[in-house]
């Protein structure tokens, strides 16, 4: 069969993942080019641009520029060209933003020249954008803009956020200004937010802000914030102070820590995480103990503590898991909720996530007394999940007084903790005994005999050459055969020297 009667059987897929536009063979593609059929030629362009694929960026050139092909035949080849982002394609875009009749043409040569980027484009859109008239072109300008991280594309943004008649219009430039995150848009945007608007438009000028991230974004949603009363506008405003690594905004999310409202809590909590401020963190402690449940019987209510404390479990294992242990031992041995209704169990795997971010960040608190809790009380837990977070975090603490313990985990009933035991022990570095690592090379499960094979690998025990390499031989499974041979080869050459 032809290889573009190939391409024709195959040119209406449920596109998912991208996987249809590359499993189609380069040579098909290119010969579906020159297809007389509109929907094939259109199946290929999309492809290449897909694909990112270079080799055909002449013919899209020719394709995008071609008057005598139709408009989804050059809509499609200018598309494609924005996704491949060659810079041999900037003098033909740019002739087409000047000189071409359809404003859709136009507006998608400017999106194209948006994602190619540099100073030729810039100044091309920029330079039409003044004389465009058709509002479809328009658009597709506005958004080019934001593609630049250069004060020239602020401008014209700003002009149009001061006085645009079209909130849409006005709207279009405000996220585009954030998209640019440079700071004069910063400027513009705060500048825009003190004007009064609506509240949906004053919500999108503070969702810009928060993209822009720069010095001088925090101020104006603070003032914002102050006098706003409109639940959504703050949580919007929380929302935007978290993307934003500065001081002040850190200074506003701690307030809102205490905030009655509680999405504006888990939003603070969630920019404080990402904030990268350790001074957070004693705050987020004191929130943590505030969250009380005892004196409610709502399952929702507990629901929702269960929730915030998560997030602040999250937040202090990002910033200080060292000053933050005692809060994430408390937040391990959050107490078991009754078993007797779906609500309940629902209840009881919050509960289970609660306790897994805790003991996994308990693995980065680096405190003798973090050992004996993961040894009492996590990792012979009933819950098999616990016990493979809490060989972890063992793992990571890299304590000998834990290895009698993650050596017994091998024989674990559970085979993921068996693998995660294994994990470990190849990474310790401490003496460990090889036997243990060997007996797991005839684990039922394969992901436990690829994990031991690869410990022993690491560990360089040679004892373990003769079985690695029948394992490398014989397993049934490729990815165990394949750690076998590569823990061989670290077993048999000769050690290098410190």
């Amino acid at each position: 069969m032809p290889l573009v009667a190939v391409l024709i059987l195959v040119a209406k897929p449920l596109l998912a993942n991208g996987w249809e536009w590359h499993s189609i063979p380069r040579k098909a593609l290119i010969a579906a080019l020159a297809s007389e059929q509109t929907a094939t030629k259109i199946y290929a362009i999309r492809a290449f641009g897909y694909r990112r694929d270079k080799v055909v960026v002449p013919q899209l050139i020719g394709l995008a520029a071609s008057p005598e092909q139709l408009l989804a035949i050059r809509r499609a080849a200018i598309r494609a060209l924005a996704n491949i982002r060659d810079r041999r394609a900037v003098a033909s875009l740019v002739a087409s933003l000047r000189a071409e009749p359809s404003p859709e043409l136009r507006g998608l040569s400017a999106a194209a020249l948006g994602e190619i980027g540099g100073d030729a484009s810039l100044v091309a859109i920029a330079k039409a954008f003044k004389s465009e008239t058709a509002l479809l072109a328009r658009i597709e300008m506005i958004a080019a803009f934001g593609r630049f991280r250069d004060r020239r594309a602020v401008a014209p943004l700003a002009a149009l956020l001061a006085s645009a008649k079209s909130t849409n219009i006005r709207r279009r430039a405000a996220i585009a200004l954030g998209q640019g995150r440079h700071p004069a848009a910063t400027q513009a945007l705060a500048e825009a937010v003190e004007r009064p608007q609506n509240q949906s438009f004053t919500g999108d000028l503070v969702d810009a802000i928060g993209r822009t991230g720069g010095p001088g974004a925090a101020p104006p949603l603070t003032a914002l914030m102050g006098r706003s009363r409109d639940p959504l506008l703050r949580i919007r405003i929380t929302i935007a102070l978290g993307s934003i690594t500065d001081g002040d905004a850190s200074k506003l999310l701690i307030k809102l820590l205490d905030d009655p409202r509680p999405p504006i809590r888990f939003h603070a909590i969630r920019g404080l995480a990402t904030s990268g401020n350790k001074t957070a963190a004693p705050a987020l402690m004191t929130a943590y103990d505030a969250i009380a449940t005892d004196k409610t019987t709502q399952p929702l209510d507990h629901l929702l503590a269960l929730t915030l404390r998560y997030e602040i479990v999250r937040a202090l294992t990002a910033l200080d898991p060292v000053g933050a242990a005692a809060i994430l031992r408390k937040a391990a041995n959050t107490a078991q909720f009754p078993r007797n209704s779906a609500v309940m169990l629902r209840l009881n795997e919050a509960r289970y996530e609660l306790r897994r971010a805790a003991i996994w960040g308990l693995g980065y608190s680096d405190a003798a007394e973090t050992v004996e809790y993961l040894l009492r009380s996590a990792i012979g837990d009933r819950d098999f999940r616990i016990r493979s977070v809490a060989t972890r975090s063992l793992g990571v603490l890299n304590r000998t007084a834990a290895l009698p313990a993650l050596l017994q985990r091998l024989r674990d009933p559970v085979a993921e903790v068996r693998w995660q035991a294994a994990i470990v022990l190849g990474r310790l570095k401490s003496e460990i005994p090889v036997p243990p690592l060997i007996a797991g090379l005839k684990d039922p499960h394969p992901e436990v005999r690829r994990q031991a094979a690869l410990a022993l690998g690491y560990l360089g025990a040679k004892s373990a050459a003769a079985m690695l390499a029948r394992l490398a031989a014989a397993d049934k499974s490729a990815k165990v055969r394949g750690a076998a041979r590569q823990a061989h080869g670290l077993v048999t050459v000769p050690k290098l020297k410190d």
